[in-house]
């Protein structure tokens, strides 16, 4: 017996965005067989449930590989939507000839799972409260990272590792990065940082020292 109604599958997602961020995460989506095409299901695939897990899995992994962390997280006005929707795309591309229609995709949980640029991308959260310092920062790293063919987002995010402590180990894709930067232009960035991000309480450091 093959349902048509619909039902709700959540799975778990480890992939990687284009600018190198290891995510995991929840999708949630609907699947149903579509009554006139049963029997396209029961000869075409064994395990249908099985196979359009297969597919999702496959579909999120490769539209995130696509897509830089910024747009995945939804930073950006309505990229999370889009994001969602594109992942829904791809997984319907993949089924429509097995008859099954998938929808009312969502992301859930996502998560950085490695805790170095975990702390780099919230440093950057953090640096955008202050608006000026920000319009400066901003300006500095879109500047280099425009001459040396990286993102600002991945430039940031190495800069803002640079200030947790003199031990802190870069990743590799970011210490590639640091690699093409001249130290001048690095220097620059991480004086425009420190600029927008000021120590939260100076007084109780210096008295704890």
């Amino acid at each position: 017996l093959v349902p048509v109604q619909d039902e709700v599958f959540t799975i778990t997602v480890i992939a990687r965005t284009k600018d190198n961020i290891p995510l995991e995460f929840k999708v949630t989506f609907a699947s149903r067989v579509l009554p006139d095409r049963v029997r396209d299901v029961v000869i075409k695939i064994k395990d249908g449930r099985g196979a359009v897990l297969a597919l999702a899995d496959t579909a999120a992994v490769e539209i995130v590989g696509n897509t830089d962390y910024e747009h995945v997280q939804g930073h950006i006005e309505g990229e999370e939507k889009k994001f969602s929707v594109d992942i829904l795309r791809v997984l319907q591309e993949r089924v429509t000839d097995w008859g099954i229609q998938t929808s009312k995709l969502g992301l859930s949980n996502i998560v950085i799972t490695d805790q170095a640029i975990a702390e780099s991308v919230s440093r950057v959260a953090r640096s955008r409260t202050d608006a000026k310092a920000e319009e400066i920062l901003s300006t500095s790293l879109a500047a280099a990272a425009g001459t040396y063919g990286i993102t600002p987002w991945q430039l940031r995010q190495m800069v803002a590792l640079t200030q947790l402590t003199t031990s802190t180990i870069i990743p590799s894709n970011l210490g590639e990065i640091m690699n093409i930067i001249p130290r001048d232009v690095l220097q620059k960035a991480q004086a425009d940082y420190k600029a927008a991000n000021p120590p939260a309480d100076t007084g109780t450091a210096a008295a704890a020292a």
